[in-house]
């Protein structure tokens, strides 16, 4: 099985399994915990870089496109297929699209989406923004996700009745439209110093989002090897580590000071973050940086995770439920699983050896 994916760059857990994103094979796949994930199946895709716009079918049957990133929310996994401009959740064995893909002069991709109170955020990474996903004011009394994500179904089903995905930070111009690579290292090499809130920030590759430990969001952007904070509340944005490089671009810079707290430390094009709220730990893969880095919840810590291989391109890492660390490399087509001998880094001062290989 593990040869059957291309490109795995996003990572999640469903109920003890590991779920491993193909980027390339258009598939998203299930690995057993029973077996040390060893053996599984494929769980999402028919393996085509197809785009469809579909309301439910089964999830055996269903296109990606070129999927990006990969989460599990209240028990369904959901999917961000970035050229398609869509997400997918899956419930039941049904593949749902829960919106029709906006224009693509309106968005451009999704490269990653974050939960938080009841609202979905997505990054687009070419156009630079990060955009809110409206919900109608009746899913807005639901209590939970898992209620508005069946309403949401039914209302779409019934009346079609569906409100906005805005933007909601960063800055668009048409000027991406002509040559987006040039146009977002030059957003890349723009100043930071005056960025403090959602109209003001210019991100440089905004790749991915998560939820923080305060209901804030986190935005991991490449091309400016750093990590933002969004205040969906106050509209405010800060700078948490990195952006101690002059590079523009995936490459041009390295990891330094980790060890540090987060606002000295010099980062190397963080990919897909992951927060996870049982250790409250904020993981960062370095993609061409080739390490794993952790943060406390608060970015006041730092350390790395250090491993006997030499990573290509680290995506996403994430933990496991059985005390394991999950990371994903793009170009060696490998997942590399270790076992945790000692989780108490963040307590020292410089990296210290606490993975080893557990497969």
């Amino acid at each position: 099985l593990v040869q059957r994916w291309i490109a795995p760059v996003s990572l999640a857990q469903l109920d003890s399994d590991l779920l491993v994103l193909g980027n390339l094979s258009h598939q998203v796949y299930r690995l057993s915990a029973k077996t040390d994930y060893s053996t599984g199946e494929v769980f999402l895709g028919i393996g085509k870089a197809e785009r469809r716009n579909i309301f439910k079918e089964p999830k055996e049957t269903t296109a990606v496109g070129f999927p990006s990133y990969l989460t599990v929310i209240d028990g369904s996994p959901w999917v961000a297929d970035h050229f398609g401009r869509r997400l997918l959740y899956v419930e039941k064995g049904q593949a749902i699209q829960p919106f029709p893909p906006p224009s693509h002069l309106y968005m451009s991709g999704i490269s990653g989406m974050a939960k938080l109170n009841n609202d979905i955020y997505l990054t687009d990474p070419i156009f630079g923004q990060v955009f809110q996903f409206v919900l109608p004011t009746e899913l807005r009394k639901e209590s939970s996700f898992e209620k508005w994500v069946r309403r949401l179904g039914r209302l779409l089903k019934l009346s079609g009745k569906l409100e906005k995905i805005v933007p909601v930070a960063g800055q668009f111009s048409e000027e991406v439209l002509k040559d987006s690579e040039v146009y977002r290292r030059n957003a890349a090499s723009t100043s930071i110093e005056n960025m403090t809130s959602f109209n003001s920030v210019v991100f440089g590759f905004p790749q991915s989002i998560v939820k923080s430990h305060n209901e804030k969001l986190y935005v991991s952007d490449i091309y400016r090897h750093g990590i933002w904070e969004l205040d969906p509340i106050t509209k405010k944005v800060r700078t948490l580590a990195g952006f101690k490089t002059l590079a523009n671009y995936h490459f041009g810079s390295v990891n330094g000071n980790i060890g540090f707290p987060g606002q000295y430390v010099r980062l190397n094009s963080p990919g897909i973050l992951e927060y996870d709220e049982k250790h409250e730990m904020n993981i960062i893969p370095s993609v061409y940086g080739q390490k794993v880095i952790l943060a406390n919840k608060d970015f006041s810590k730092t350390c790395e995770a250090k491993t006997d291989e030499e990573f290509k391109a680290v995506f996403q890492a994430i933990l496991l439920k059985d005390k394991k660390l999950a990371v994903a490399d793009s170009v060696t087509h490998n997942i590399y699983i270790y076992d945790i001998v000692d989780d108490s880094c963040l307590s020292h001062k410089l990296p210290v050896k606490i993975f080893k290989n557990a497969l």
